[in-house]
């Protein structure tokens, strides 16, 4: 995922050591520190400045971090009970979907990152995806 500019990149997949990566486009110099994953990324977001990047996995949690250049921020746990295949800020960054394997939606707020609402059992199966329309809208 990028940044707005197109200056920062942030990349996240599987590892030995690390899981994720934040680096320069034109350099490809690392511009911070993405600890906390120790399985499997499936997702990452970024919302506009000021930057935040949430990515999520196989851990069950939601890691964000505020940059630049990216430090750690918050975890959030207890929120998923499996895999969380995909986060999302909605376009003005104040509402970070997430979605899983659990069949549960969740928002939280970006500014305490609280769950502002949970919604269980929204599918049949695990929820793999989730891309919002506008500010209220996702789908």
């Amino acid at each position: 995922t990028w940044t707005d500019d197109s200056q920062r990149m942030c990349a996240g997949g599987e590892g030995k050591d690390m899981f994720a990566k934040a680096v320069l486009a034109s350099s490809g110099s690392k511009c911070g520190e993405l600890p906390g994953p120790s399985k499997k990324i499936t997702s990452m977001t970024m919302k506009p400045k000021p930057y935040k990047l949430a990515m999520s996995g196989e851990n069950y949690e939601i890691f964000i971090y505020e940059g630049v250049p990216f430090k750690s921020l918050k975890t959030l746990s207890g929120v998923h009970n499996n895999f969380i295949n995909k986060v999302a800020f909605n376009p003005t960054g104040s509402i970070l979907a997430s979605v899983s394997s659990d069949k549960t939606i969740v928002f939280h707020s970006s500014e305490t990152w609280e769950v502002a609402q949970k919604i269980e059992k929204a599918h049949t199966k695990g929820i793999i995806d989730c891309e919002w329309i506008d500010d209220d809208t996702l789908i």
